[in-house]
């Protein structure tokens, strides 16, 4: 049974949720008890703060997963028939999925005094619409609605929702949504707050869908956008370049949309790739239908200099693609290139070796290329030579070096 005292400090935590110090001071109180849920929360909290190359992140990370054991299960003691599921965000249980009847139904007693910021609610999905007119739905920060086929009348019962003031978060992947769905999602004016919206995998949405939401008069706050794997074209990725309610992400992903050269050029000049940089030094395009036209743009964007880490994978640049790569001058800080089935061959490797780019590469990913033993082995003893302390870390398909072995007799 959980004190008075913890609920107290879990409901300032609550009413506070993007401030740490009343998590840190909770913290205290649970370290003078010995109770190890305190120090739970100072981990999270500093995992959630590192880079994952930081040089602290992996002790840290480790010393959570030695932890966790004991921490869920003291946890588990005080939630036990309240809900379906949970996970700890920064300490604490703020994470729980239920079906939309029993949050509904249990919800009220869950808020109370639990900090719950994400809500996955279970499919199938029902009760759904009776559930959005109730104010506890209000006080949710993060809807995880994945998977659960979420019809459009559904969705349409959003638009009686008056306190939905929030909603930061909102995730609709996997649910086989079509345009109508995303017009109805643009004129909601119960998602005026929405900052984060995914909607990958519902391969039916198209460009009318996608020029809905990038014309959004409601969706003046988003920053996040995820449209993987939903077959959009050209003319999907210039609705987005275009859009007023698009002008200020900055992440989208369209990994798996044939967007081809054409949209990567129309994103690039749009500027979608220098406020991406800002955020993140990484840039995943896998499966986009980009060759060399569309990496040259690439290229050229504003704040490319910033890339860190560039995903290419399942991309027909081929060898003059990596020669671009090898010799652009506007990479100074890139570290690692991900190019698996780019139709890479043993001369664009060759290039690679003999260009200044491997002197500060640290990591190359060419898995599901043509490759040779030759030049793999000549651009990791070139490496070597640029420094033997830290070569360049050079991933290969099993299936070639199994050729390779057996070529050479090993």
């Amino acid at each position: 049974m959980i004190s008075d005292d913890e609920r107290a400090f879990l409901r300032r935590i609550a009413d506070r949720p993007g401030d740490d110090a009343p998590r840190l001071i909770f913290a205290d109180w649970l370290d003078d008890r010995d109770d190890p849920r305190g120090e739970m929360i100072r981990l999270q909290l500093a995992s959630s703060r590192l880079p994952p190359d930081h040089a602290d992140a992996h002790a840290i990370d480790t010393a959570i997963q030695i932890e966790l054991p004991l921490v869920e299960r003291l946890w588990q003691t005080h939630l036990d028939g309240l809900v379906s599921g949970w996970s700890l965000r920064h300490g604490l249980p703020e994470c729980i999925t239920m079906s939309a009847r029993d949050l509904a139904r249990y919800g009220p007693k869950a808020f109370e005094w639990l900090p719950i910021q994400r809500v996955r609610l279970e499919s199938p999905l029902t009760h759904f619409p009776q559930l959005c007119v109730l104010p506890i739905f209000g006080r949710i920060r993060e809807l995880d609605l994945c998977g659960t086929g979420i019809s459009l009348a559904d969705l349409q019962s959003l638009s009686r929702v008056r306190h939905l003031k929030r909603l930061r978060v909102l995730d609709l992947s996997f649910n086989g949504l079509t345009n109508d769905a995303l017009e109805v999602l643009a004129r909601l004016p119960a998602l005026a707050s929405l900052v984060e919206l995914s909607l990958n995998d519902n391969e039916e949405v198209g460009t009318y869908g996608i020029r809905a939401i990038a014309e959004s008069q409601t969706l003046v706050s988003l920053r996040s956008l995820d449209l993987g794997g939903n077959h959009l074209g050209e003319q999907a990725a210039g609705w987005l370049a275009q859009g007023s309610a698009t002008q200020k992400l900055d992440r989208l992903n369209l990994e798996g949309n044939p967007v081809g050269d054409r949209g990567l050029a129309e994103l690039a000049r749009a500027g979608v790739f220098s406020r991406m940089l800002l955020r993140s030094p990484r840039l995943t395009l896998s499966e986009m239908g980009i060759s060399v036209p569309g990496l040259l743009a690439l290229l050229r964007a504003d704040g490319i200099d910033k890339l860190e880490v560039l995903d290419l994978s399942h991309n027909p640049i081929g060898d003059d693609g990596l020669r671009l790569l090898a010799h652009c001058e506007g990479l100074p800080r890139l570290r690692a290139l991900v190019l698996r089935k780019t139709g890479i061959s043993g001369e664009g490797i060759d290039t690679l070796a003999a260009s200044p780019r491997v002197a500060t590469l640290e990591s190359l990913d060419l898995r599901d290329n043509l490759l040779t033993y030759d030049s793999v082995e000549n651009l990791r003893e070139r490496s070597a030579r640029m420094d033997w302390r830290s070569p360049v870390e050079v991933l290969t398909s099993e299936f070639m070096l199994r050729n390779l072995r057996r070529r050479f007799g090993e």
